[in-house]
């Protein structure tokens, strides 16, 4: 399967490889196909398929339909096409490595390279070149090192597919080199020093198949960096096939305009200078531009990142805001008492320490008065502890109004209440408590008459917060026991 590595690729370049590969298969499949029936039916039209007066031999084009054969099964993952790819392989490598020995030992073994095809479209061959039925040395070494890839990349090791995809560079490279021979009727290049030159169609046949080897698990080793998602995977995939495709086609143009007699020598180097700056020229602009529009899109992901940052920053600040406000808030409750709305005793603790510190520090005068509301459990008994709710109610609301802004009125607990007065005297003090006192006997009460006892205490350098409430309840013990509705006072 082409897909071999655990990690997630995008799906999409996997698709895009998998169709690619079937189209590397039919290019170097259709065309030996025909050349292969064209030795077999003696059509010279089909054997000599490219118009170079070279043709593809019939033991290439069968190797290289072989080779087309492996290719595809690397699109399964069924077990018996790794053993059927490892046997194409072998036979490829096998052909290669004895038409190699027939050149070097300078034997001709029986019925290898007529094994095929001997009619007579060889017999008749107007090139009667030697060995004119046996591919070109090079085939034979490029067929050995491409089975010997196919070979290496049924196996999942990481070091052994990088040696499979380096041993199809040679094959790459001495293909181009051939037909940079055949644009620029340059002879020694594409025999390599060779009798048997290595015809065109064989060469480009080898650069697909090489290249499509390379691409098989591309998603590990080197060849990652050509089938990435970034812009130099891209500029990869796309300038390097096109230059060596447009110098190619420049060379051959200049080449076949000169054997017309269109124009000398002269012209054919101006032309191709004046081609290769064109070409170069579009490729930087294309890189430019491909760079630009990458650049854009980084810009532009920066600024959304941005705005996405301040719009965050926003959010998180209103959050704050809220956050802080309700905190305040549950604050505000945790200090203030449900039934009365007035500041609760956990408040009156807080507030008294606060006031104690600053009216030792500063000898300023501190007042605490206790109230306490008369027979309360005898009111609750007779009319219900909803009605003594109410009561508390309306006591608390008559203190909110009787304190100043800078007095705190709490509730104590039960019935009882407290006021802390902050600089203030006893003789301020006694004055709030005997109108605390008037206005909740002067209230008119639904079921009876409420009163209140008001025990006030001052505070001296010698007293505790403790101590001082300690008097103000003992000045309100005193109030209760001398008749209630009374205030009574310690200094």
């Amino acid at each position: 399967m082409v897909k071999l590595s655990h990690q997630q690729p995008n799906l999409h370049y996997i698709d895009e490889r998998i169709f690619l590969l079937k189209i590397a298969v039919l290019l170097i499949c259709l065309p030996s196909i025909l050349v292969l029936y064209g030795w077999l039916c003696e059509s010279r039209l089909l054997a000599w398929l490219f118009p170079s007066g070279i043709s593809m031999k019939a033991n290439s084009a069968f190797c290289f339909i072989i080779a087309s054969a492996a290719l595809l099964l690397f699109l399964t993952r069924r077990p018996l096409a790794i053993v059927v790819q490892r046997i194409l392989s072998l036979t490829l490598i096998g052909i290669g490595l004895i038409t190699a020995y027939q050149y070097i030992s300078g034997t001709d073994l029986p019925y290898v390279d007529s094994l095929l095809v001997q009619n007579q479209l060889i017999q008749n061959d107007p090139d009667n070149q030697l060995f004119s039925n046996r591919m070109s040395p090079l085939s034979a070494i490029n067929f050995t090192l491409n089975g010997l890839s196919i070979f290496l990349l049924t196996f999942r090791n990481y070091h052994i597919l990088n040696l499979a995809r380096i041993i199809t560079i040679p094959v790459i490279l001495t293909a181009i080199m051939v037909l940079i021979g055949y644009a620029y009727g340059v002879r020694e290049l594409y025999r390599f020093g060779f009798y048997v030159p290595l015809s065109p169609l064989s060469a480009i046949a080898f650069i697909e198949l090489s290249v499509a080897l390379m691409f098989i698990h591309a998603e590990r080793g080197f060849m990652r960096l050509f089938v990435g998602q970034t812009l130099g995977s891209k500029m990869v995939r796309w300038l390097l096939p096109t230059l060596i495709l447009v110098f190619i086609t420049i060379g051959w143009l200049c080449r076949q305009g000169n054997l017309m007699h269109w124009y000398n020598n002269q012209f054919e180097v101006s032309m191709l200078i004046f081609l290769t700056l064109f070409l170069s020229s579009c490729l930087i602009i294309w890189q430019a531009r491909a760079q630009h529009g990458q650049e854009l899109l980084r810009q532009r992901a920066q600024h959304a990142l941005e705005l996405n940052n301040i719009n965050l920053e926003k959010k998180v600040e209103r959050r704050t805001q809220e956050l802080k406000k309700l905190m305040e808030e549950l604050e505000a409750l945790s200090l203030t008492d449900s039934l009365t709305g007035l500041a609760n005793r956990r408040a009156f603790e807080q507030r008294l320490k606060m006031e104690w510190q600053r009216a030792t520090r500063y000898e300023h005068p501190l007042t605490v008065m206790l109230i306490d509301v008369d027979h309360f459990k005898r009111f609750n008994d007779d009319f219900g502890h909803q009605t003594g709710d109410h009561v508390l109610a309306q006591v608390g609301a008559i203190l909110q109004q009787a304190v100043r802004t800078t007095d705190l009125a709490c509730r104590y607990g039960g019935e009882e209440f407290v006021i802390i007065l902050p600089d203030t005297p006893m003789d301020d003090a006694l004055p709030i408590a005997h109108r605390i006192r008037e206005q909740v006997a002067d209230h008119r009460w639904e079921a009876r008459q409420v009163t209140v006892s008001v025990g006030v205490a001052q505070l001296n350098q010698h007293k505790t917060p403790n101590q001082l409430v300690s008097d103000a309840d003992q000045a309100l013990y005193q109030a209760k026991a001398a008749g209630r509705n009374q205030v009574i006072y310690l200094s």
